[in-house]
């Protein structure tokens, strides 16, 4: 997925047809057609910056919990099994040499962010 989204986004002939809008369509469709089990249609809706419309947009409001459940979701855990609770890796020093060697390996696009 991430090879297909890197080329058309970097494609010339691309760039004026798909941009991050269509990144959130696709989120969108992805989290709510996975399992009947999946998250609300409001929590991805409010994820993905859509309004609701009329008095929803007043009552019905953003909450952690079902955005930590969409989050799961798109990050394509496994709903049905204990791995959907796992907890993403902590450590006790974030500025470990180590730890960081590792996190540059695994994520080169990252080093760009911090440049």
């Amino acid at each position: 997925v991430r090879e297909v989204l890197h080329n058309l986004i970097v494609d010339p002939k691309h760039q004026k047809h798909y941009d991050t809008h269509s990144i959130r369509k696709e989120v969108a469709t992805f989290a709510c057609s996975g399992s009947a089990g999946g998250p609300s249609i409001v929590s991805v809706c409010l994820r993905v910056g859509w309004s609701l419309g009329g008095v929803q947009d007043h009552y019905i409001r953003y909450e952690s919990a079902g955005d930590q459940f969409l989050g799961r979701v798109v990050a394509d855990l496994p709903l049905n099994r204990p791995e959907f609770a796992t907890l993403p890796p902590h450590f006790k020093d974030n500025e470990d040499r180590t730890l960081c060697a590792f996190v540059r390996e695994m994520y080169p696009e990252l080093q760009q962010v911090n440049d």
